[in-house]
């Protein structure tokens, strides 16, 4: 009987300790796992991650707001919901289970009846933009956002392989894979199952890699989160084989921990007393977050100086190289700004026989840069390449009409090839266009007024 009593008060002294240091906080906790798809290939374990996250976080003391398979008006009520409870937490935690993209540089969680038939699909009122998210979460000290997601999407894939195809797309925007990494703000901790641009397993087992990983670590007792998804991130590498690495955005941020330490109170037998609770450890030192930490707050730095210190602190640390080839780019970048100007080489990207047949000079375009009337005449005279390419076709065009021959037909044959042109590169006839919206014109713009010229010249 008294091993019993012993036994029943470590047990009790542990709850205690989690229940009484969670207590003195506001803890909420908005988890969702989506894996009954409609239009994109079924997942087998967000469900399972959602509920077993669930019961993990509320062990821990978090108010949770719990849902699977929400389509978007779901997803959106469960957002209304949690919304309201995140004011005056002390730590706001996001867990989303399910398929998630990047779509042209922005990062969205897909509900079960999101259907990519085309660009026009992916807006904020059928998929949920992250960035919804984070904006959620501000009211709250500390916030976290686990993101389980980028799961193998082919519907997602055969969308951006169709966009890609098109003429003028830029296929870095579309052919993007996963999420995209997001600066984490202050206050702000971001763990990505897998790393930017990749994608994530879903998992043979009952929950995928990243979440059986998270659920053995999380409510590990006595360790800084940031230490605690380090591990998980190992975690993860180990069991895949190092086909997956998770990636952490961390910004500066005082430790916090998910679950205090236990110290049990035993009584001497045959007595029975109440357990008093443990004060609280200090801080455990962190040398890998504090050196994360360190490097999160100078990588983006473009003084050379503010990189060096991170090498004069961590000479051998983790971003050593990166910090070494960070210094690298700034002072190539500070030599070409300081050097005189190297006029550009004489070459045009090859495009037989136009080169052959004239060569590289320097043309004024046909339109007057002077005072420009349409948008497309404004990006011609802001790109050197078009205003090249444009001051040939019209050399040979004013040519053509000198000699007199066919007169009128050349005419007509050129303004058709201007509406081709047009139409093809969907160029804007009107509206306020700037030169940076009209940007991703240029390259079917170069492509058609160089196929021009050349047949202009093979006559």
């Amino acid at each position: 009987m008294s091993r019993f009593r012993m036994l029943f008060s470590v047990v009790i002294a542990t709850l205690l300790s989690t229940v009484i240091s969670a207590a003195a906080e506001k803890r909420v906790a908005l988890v969702i796992g989506n894996s009954a798809y409609r239009f994109a290939p079924t997942l087998v374990n967000p469900r399972n991650d959602a509920e077993d996250i669930d019961q993990s976080l509320k062990s821990l003391g978090f108010e949770t707001v719990v849902a699977t398979d929400l389509d978007r008006a779901a997803m959106n009520n469960a957002l209304d919901r949690f919304s309201r409870v995140v004011h005056g937490a002390d730590i706001a935690l996001v867990f989303y289970a399910g398929h998630g993209m990047q779509f042209l540089g922005k990062n969205y969680l897909l509900p079960v009846d999101a259907r990519l038939a085309s660009a026009e699909d992916v807006n904020k009122f059928r998929l949920v933009p992250l960035d919804d998210i984070f904006e959620m979460l501000m009211p709250a000290q500390r916030r976290l956002v686990i993101l389980d997601a980028c799961r193998n999407n082919p519907v997602e894939e055969d969308l951006k392989r169709r966009l890609a195809s098109l003429a003028g797309a830029s296929r870095d925007a579309y052919l993007s894979r996963g999420l995209g990494r997001v600066p984490a703000s202050n206050g702000l901790i971001v763990a990505y199952a897998t790393q930017a641009n990749d994608v994530a397993a879903d998992g043979a087992g009952r929950n995928s890699p990243f979440t059986a990983a998270l659920l053995k670590h999380v409510a590990t007792p006595n360790v800084d989160v940031r230490q605690m998804l380090f591990h998980v991130q190992d975690e993860v590498d180990r069991q895949t084989n190092g086909r997956q690495r998770p990636e952490l955005s961390l910004s500066p941020i005082r430790e916090f921990r998910l679950k205090g330490t236990a110290v049990a109170n035993v009584p001497p037998q045959g007595e029975s007393r109440p357990v008093p609770p443990v004060a609280p450890q200090p801080p455990a030192f962190d040398p890998r977050a504090m050196e994360l930490s360190f490097w999160e707050s100078v990588r983006n730095s473009t003084s050379i100086s503010t990189i060096q210190t991170y090498l004069d602190r961590y000479p051998n640390g983790t971003f050593a190289s990166l910090a070494r080839m960070r210094v690298q780019e700034l002072q190539r970048s500070a030599a070409v700004t300081t050097a005189p100007p190297v006029p550009p080489p004489n070459i045009l990207p090859p495009a037989p026989p136009v080169d052959s047949l004239i060569p590289r000079t320097t043309q004024q375009p046909s339109v007057d840069c002077a005072r420009p009337n349409e948008p497309i005449e404004h990006l011609i005279c802001a790109d050197a390449d078009l205003a090249e390419w444009d001051g040939r076709m019209g050399q040979i065009y004013r040519a053509k009409l000198n000699d007199g021959r066919n007169r009128d037909s050349f005419r007509r044959e050129q303004r058709e090839w201007i509406n081709r042109r047009d139409a093809e590169c969907r160029v804007p006839r009107q509206g306020n266009w700037t030169i940076a919206q009209l940007t991703p014109l240029k390259s079917c713009m170069l492509r058609m007024t160089r196929t021009r010229v050349g047949e202009l010249n093979a006559r």
